[in-house]
């Protein structure tokens, strides 16, 4: 037995399958290659009165007996340095060894504490700052995914367990060029695009930024990795016809849809916000048509009060009599209820209902511009920012405005001496 830390104690390290150095049959690589070793902690004997097994699989990204072989050797060599060296209990996932620290309680359920500072393995603290995270619910799930395949890609290049504050720039460079080049044959990973590459960055830039302002890392790695320069495609709009054809489709076969896409189409709100607004929120006063919502961007969260267009008015009329105090207007099946929903299914509806059926390339989204459109080019881009929640035009002429750009072109060209 190999005594660790605090009394801990270890077995030999041996890895499987036993012949793992001499094979030359490929088809051993059909089976499970690993590192293991069997772990004592006297703290938890009742629990784990045999050990604890303690085993890293070498299969992932190592697809050629060398490469195989190269993995194991690997781990066994790191495997010792953490738990001889740096005493790490792999029962427990926390170090032994004596650092300054950060404490921080994980929960109840586990009695077990992590110390996060800048020698904690790269993997615990990326998932520390993931759950620090204060986004949006539908950011935080895309976030989640690239979380995933991040440290999918640090496992396979052998180092999700080096201290975090020693990831760097080149680690970084290199972990992002493995996702988006390689494609793990049991994985549902792709290829990334080079617009998908980019927001990796921006989500990973975001972690480390978190870690590096709880001062366990000295540096953020992200902010040194070249974007590619991504050519913006012009928004997909609908035509008069389409928005007929859509409006009568939906209010013919799911009416439901239909109101929530109209009240979407004049609000200036994001299908989020609506789906969080409740009864209380609406004001259909004689001369006071307005809502007011929770706006979230980064760390900030606002209530905005937005106005009610007039031609709106009948929509929020018909969605307020279905409601009752308390309810969110927009709930199961898109009608009011007790419990909100989240804005994924929005999209799907879109996808399935409008898209497949009718067959819409552009997103739901455009019904929101032609909106934003018609206010920027009657009232000014100003008030199109005020109807959208903005506190400057930016967005409005870059992106809500679909025929801004448009209609200075016409004004250039009937331009008279």
């Amino acid at each position: 037995m190999q005594e660790t830390f605090n009394g801990c104690t270890r077995t030999e390290i041996w890895a499987s399958p036993q012949n793992w150095n001499t094979t030359t049959a490929k088809s051993s690589l059909k089976k499970e290659w690993y590192v293991q070793c069997r772990f004592y902690d006297p703290a938890l004997k009742d629990k784990y009165p045999l050990g604890f097994q303690y085993r890293v699989k070498a299969n992932k990204g190592t697809y050629s007996l060398d490469s195989r072989r190269e993995a194991i050797k690997f781990i066994q060599e790191h495997m010792a340095l953490m738990l001889d060296v740096r005493g790490y209990n792999p029962i427990t996932k926390m170090y032994m060894r004596v650092y300054e620290e950060i404490q921080v309680e994980i929960p109840e359920h586990t009695p077990a504490k992590i110390l996060y500072n800048k020698e904690t393995p790269l993997i615990l603290a990326v998932q520390k700052a993931y759950s620090l995270t204060l986004v949006e619910e539908h950011t935080l799930k895309d976030i989640k995914s690239v979380v995933k395949y991040f440290l999918e890609s640090c496992e396979e290049l052998k180092i999700e367990q080096v201290p975090v504050n020693q990831f760097l720039p080149m680690h970084a460079t290199e972990v992002l060029k493995n996702i988006k080049t390689r494609r793990n044959p049991k994985s549902k990973r792709e290829y990334l695009s080079e617009k998908r590459y980019n927001k990796y960055v921006a989500y990973l830039t975001g972690l480390f930024t978190i870690l590096q302002d709880n001062k366990m890392v000295d540096s953020n790695p992200f902010k040194a990795v070249q974007l590619f320069a991504v050519e913006v495609e012009p928004r997909k709009v609908l035509t008069d016809s389409q928005v007929e054809t859509i409006n009568n489709f939906l209010f013919e076969k799911h009416r439901n849809f239909w109101l929530f896409m109209n009240i979407f189409r004049y609000s200036g709100a994001r299908e989020v916000e609506l789906l969080r607004l409740k009864y209380e929120d609406v004001c259909l006063n004689e001369n006071d048509w307005s809502y007011t919502t929770l706006i979230k961007k980064q760390r900030i969260k606002t209530r905005v009060t937005r106005p009610i267009q007039k031609r709106a008015l009948p929509y929020w009329t018909m969605i307020m009599r279905m409601a009752e105090p308390g309810d969110y207007l927009f709930s199961n099946n898109l009608v009011p209820g007790k419990k909100p929903i989240g804005a994924d299914g929005i999209s799907k509806r879109w996808r399935e209902q409008v898209k497949k059926k009718l067959g819409v390339s552009a997103d739901f989204y455009a019904y929101k511009h032609l909106n934003l459109s018609e206010i920027s080019e009657k009232l000014g881009p100003e008030a199109a920012a005020i109807a959208a929640g903005h506190k400057s035009t930016h967005m409005v002429i870059e992106h809500y405005d679909v025929t801004y750009k448009q209609r200075l072109m016409n004004q250039v060209r009937n331009l008279s001496a």
